[in-house]
């Protein structure tokens, strides 16, 4: 029981602050981990998440995702301010190996259409690794449109650089 609410109020938390982009929800408490706290890797989400934090791009404080939901083996959100505008940015591994009815339907919509659907809502800013391992969500609406804020546009290709060179 204990583990359903934790992901009901996950997956409350992942539409409301991907959804929303500048809104913020509660997170269960137990979900919480720093990058400190991610296991050491030259690969994956994990290493992913290390030279993020390195470059200063994402805050030490995350969340460690319900990533199953998705039907991804791991899964972290980041967020932080950057000129006034909320940045947040989820990253997520699947084991291509194993992948679940679910997870291929995640992959499958990120290719097609650069979003997914969570119930019932869609998630934008989504990109997907070429090997389809890694997903990453990111949203900041001063990184984009008619006049982008600078600093916000540079986090956001940084982040984006991390992402694509972990192919």
């Amino acid at each position: 029981m204990k583990k359903l609410i934790a992901i009901c109020l996950s997956i409350i938390a992942v539409v409301s602050l991907v959804g929303c982009g500048s809104q913020s929800a509660a997170v269960p408490t137990e979900n919480k981990v720093t990058v400190e706290d991610i296991e050491s890797g030259t690969t994956g989400v994990d290493s992913m998440c290390k030279k993020m934090r390195e470059s200063e791009y994402i805050p030490n404080d995350g969340v460690k995702m319900n990533a199953e939901i998705i039907g991804a083996a791991k899964g972290y959100r980041f967020q932080d301010s950057v000129n006034g505008s909320t940045m947040t940015v989820e990253l997520y591994e699947f084991d291509t190996k194993n992948l679940s009815d679910t997870a291929k339907a995640t992959i499958a919509d990120v290719k097609e259409k650069g979003s997914f659907t969570i119930f019932g809502r869609e998630v934008t800013g989504v990109s997907m690794s070429e090997n389809e391992k890694y997903m990453m969500v990111y949203a900041d609406a001063k990184a984009e449109g008619d006049k982008p804020e600078e600093k916000n546009k540079e986090r956001k290709t940084g982040i984006t650089k991390v992402f694509m060179a972990q192919q």
